[in-house]
């Protein structure tokens, strides 16, 4: 495969899993982009190349990196560089420091705005060591469980703060009507739990299968 035919398949794969991921069927994002549903499936099954505009208006509904709805892959030295960026437009200071067991780092102080998605990624970092601190080796389904946990955390983590806004409006309320938060909290939990599990079945395991044949294919011996 060209490099051209590599990159179209790779915005597509990128386009399908953030769709996936934000529970839309195909016809739903092409309504909300004004795309055609047939171009867009073109996109994502790797025969199409979108436009620049086109690539920005899915960005925009599926709210993620329009780097990554092109299917761009950052090398690492890109990253230190988009962080290095970041750091400089959000850091109050930075700070080095040794930590207790005598390694160097640095300390990064940001704004108040942060300390939400702090909270919540402690939260959720925590529920997910304990799911993994209780499961078994000996369960027979122990990997299949070890991975979905990680996987949770993950779409958690990708699909951040579309299923968190009640959940925090719901902690800060007070002059509202706490039942039908308590409602609208419940229906953003049942989405979110919809959306994962749509993401895991649709494209996580799918992409593992997959990348465990590749695997094997690999490993497999020549007679």
């Amino acid at each position: 495969m060209d490099k051209a035919g590599s990159l179209k398949n790779k915005i597509g794969e990128a386009i399908r899993k953030f769709r996936i991921m934000r529970h839309m069927s195909v016809k739903e994002l092409a309504d909300k982009t004004g795309i055609a549903a047939s171009n867009l499936s073109a996109i994502e099954n790797g025969n199409r190349s979108p436009k620049l505009d086109m690539c920005e208006r899915i960005s925009e509904v599926l709210k993620c990196d329009p780097v990554e709805v092109c299917g761009i892959q950052l090398s690492d030295i890109d990253e230190k560089r988009l962080l290095i960026k970041l750091l400089s437009k959000y850091a109050q200071s930075v700070t080095a420091v040794k930590t207790s067991d005598d390694q160097e780092g640095i300390d990064v102080r940001l704004p108040v705005d942060f300390l939400d998605f702090e909270n919540r990624y402690n939260e959720n970092k925590a529920n997910l060591e304990a799911a993994l601190n209780g499961l078994s080796e000996a369960d027979p389904h122990y990997e299949l469980d070890k991975a979905t946990a990680s996987d949770w955390f993950n779409y958690w983590i990708e699909s951040y703060p579309t299923f968190d806004a009640y959940t925090r409006l719901k902690s800060v309320a007070r002059d509202i009507n706490f039942d039908s938060i308590n409602i609208t909290s419940d229906i953003i939990s049942e989405e979110m739990k919809s959306g994962f599990w749509t993401y895991q079945n649709e494209y996580v395991l799918p992409s593992r299968k997959e990348a465990l044949k590749a695997k094997l294919l690999d490993s497999k011996p020549f007679k």
